[in-house]
């Protein structure tokens, strides 16, 4: 036994992260891991979809080239955005 008290304090954290989806639906706050639902915005006029990008974090985007996808979170912060071009046609 030690000779005198000795106090020990549990310090949890909190293991979610947010998520920042610029342009788009999905902002939110996730543990490590979590699979979430991405969806871009509609387009204004004249311009349409191309791609997700990552402009914060490590995250796995599923389809980059697919307006509504998949996310794996990572265990930080992570922001995406939809880029957008002019139309094709």
């Amino acid at each position: 036994m030690p000779e005198r008290s000795i106090i020990i304090r549990a310090v949890c954290q909190d293991s979610d992260f947010e998520l920042v989806v610029n342009n788009g639906d999905g902002d939110g706050e996730y543990s490590s891991g979590t699979s979430v639902t991405i969806t871009a915005d509609s387009c204004p006029a004249g311009q349409e979809f191309d791609q997700w990008g990552i402009l914060a974090g490590d995250d796995d985007i599923e389809d980059i080239n697919s307006q509504t996808t998949t996310l794996i979170m990572p265990d930080s912060f992570a922001q995406v955005i939809v880029s957008r071009i002019e139309n094709r046609e």
